[in-house]
């Protein structure tokens, strides 16, 4: 299917792409879309492993408040006696 542009900036920002790059237009045309899909798609792992490594931080972080409340909290003098603090 052909596709036709009307926009008379996108056919300069065409032409001048193709220049640069020695391509024709449609090469030129094709290789920027293709370039990003690529970003986007490579933007759109990167989202998903940061959410992944959220839900793992956040299942560790659970866990260990969990086993920190089962703990006796120390004193500040027990603190600064393990500290070699004290008096």
């Amino acid at each position: 299917m052909a596709i036709h542009i009307k926009d008379t900036v996108v056919t300069k920002l065409a032409a001048e792409l193709a220049s640069l790059t020695g391509e024709s237009k449609t090469e030129a045309i094709r290789n920027a879309l293709e370039e990003k899909m690529a970003r986007l798609a490579i933007e759109a792992a990167r989202r998903a492993r940061r959410a992944d490594m959220a839900r793992i931080l956040g299942r560790e972080v659970c866990t260990l408040a969990r086993a920190g409340r089962k703990k006796r909290v120390l004193s500040t003098a027990e603190i600064q006696e393990l500290l070699a603090y004290g008096p």
